[in-house]
């Protein structure tokens, strides 16, 4: 008999170097089943815009594109610098991002009508105060950049005026302390900037239980004191300009320097 032929488009062909996202830290004691706990949550939270803050070689960026294109639009925004931090030693990062591009564009050939991913090579903050100004919103801010622990607190505070009422917001690596093992600098582990972002947005946000805790899982919500809708998008959105005031004038001081 023949061999058995595959129907169907061929299967992309990535290039994945690790599999950190799915959890998978044996080696190391940890193991987290990654991929059931967000099937799950895509389950309950519809989601059609995403902000993912530190992508590497895309391996998040894919999982998420071949759970949610096959059921609805997505437009995916991909934050990062490309360049690394100390906790890359020996890591070459024109060669990471080659792998991003190749796995980006592979999966985007599978869904040519209801994907769209859109790289930003900057920093974070570069980022989310474009995004802010273009007044763009997220259903899902993913967050994976920086593990120092003010870069995390920035991009949670940033990232969460540009996420819906509703949304869901993932920190990655709540309980990673791999950067204080190699720098023994306690302010490198991204735990700390987590927890003062949490403890200060209590109010606008609830913690998603049952789930191990390696990743945090957020949900914004309206703030209690604001009856209605309409009052909660007017606050939004002075703290919006707020913060777009302030921005220009970091810029402005920056420039002038």
């Amino acid at each position: 008999m023949g061999e058995t032929q595959e129907i169907g488009p061929p299967k992309p062909k990535y290039e994945f170097t690790n599999e950190w996202f799915l959890g998978n830290f044996a080696g190391k004691g940890i193991e987290v089943d990654v991929v059931s706990i967000w099937r799950a949550l895509f389950e309950r939270y519809p989601i059609s815009t995403v902000l993912e803050i530190g992508s590497y070689e895309g391996r998040s960026t894919v999982f998420i594109a071949e759970t949610i294109a096959t059921k609805n639009d997505l437009d995916i925004y991909c934050v990062d610098t490309w360049r690394g931090s100390f906790e890359h030693p020996g890591h070459d990062f024109e060669r990471i991002e080659a792998r991003f591009d190749n796995n980006i564009s592979a999966v985007t050939k599978l869904f040519p009508s209801s994907l769209k991913i859109h790289k930003l090579k900057m920093t974070s903050i570069e980022a989310c105060t474009a995004l802010i100004n273009e007044q763009r919103e997220f259903d899902l801010v993913y967050i994976d950049g920086s593990h120092n622990a003010s870069d995390v607190l920035a991009d949670a505070v940033l990232s969460f005026f540009l996420l819906k009422p509703g949304g869901l917001m993932i920190f990655d690596d709540y309980l990673w302390t791999y950067g204080f093992q190699v720098s023994g600098n306690i302010l490198n582990i991204p735990k700390l900037g987590i927890d003062a972002f949490v403890n200060c947005f209590q109010d606008k946000l609830k913690i998603i239980q049952g789930f191990p805790s390696y990743q945090l899982y957020c949900e914004k919500i309206l703030t209690p004191s604001v009856p209605s809708s309409a009052q909660s998008h007017n606050t939004d959105t002075s703290l919006i300009r707020s913060l777009r005031r302030a921005v220009g004038s970091a810029a402005r001081a920056v420039h002038l320097k």
